[in-house]
């Protein structure tokens, strides 16, 4: 059932997936309010994926991007993604293969946005 986000921040769902035998990665997001009521959307596609994790941080960063472009200031972002979830709240990433994006999200959330969460929801079965 549908939880609304904290300090009426729009909560924005994003999704991952990567095709492994040629590295390439397919991601979307949708933005909600309150309600539930979707006000928004993007997907994309991209190539020379490192891992599912990166996957996961390339969809993040698009639609924090897509968020920021809207005026869009309050934002929860919720994946399935938990190690995504550590990385961007703790340093436990660092000098990893992913670095440089778990970075580049940090700093872009820091800049951009007056409110930022992002939590881990599991894909129901």
């Amino acid at each position: 059932s549908w939880v609304p986000s904290e300090q009426n921040a729009l909560k924005i769902i994003i999704d991952g997936s990567m095709n492994d035998d040629l590295a390439t990665e397919g991601w979307g997001f949708i933005v909600r309010d309150s309600q539930g009521h979707a006000l928004g959307a993007g997907a994309g596609y991209m190539l020379h994926v490192q891992d599912p994790l990166h996957a996961e941080a390339i969809t993040c960063l698009e639609s924090l991007q897509a968020a920021q472009a809207r005026g869009i200031s309050e934002v929860h972002v919720e994946t399935d993604a938990s190690q995504l979830v550590q990385a961007l709240w703790s340093d436990d990433q660092d000098m990893t293969i992913n670095d440089v994006i778990f970075k580049e999200i940090k700093y872009f959330t820091r800049l951009n946005f007056n409110f930022f969460r992002i939590t881990f929801c599991p894909k129901s079965m």
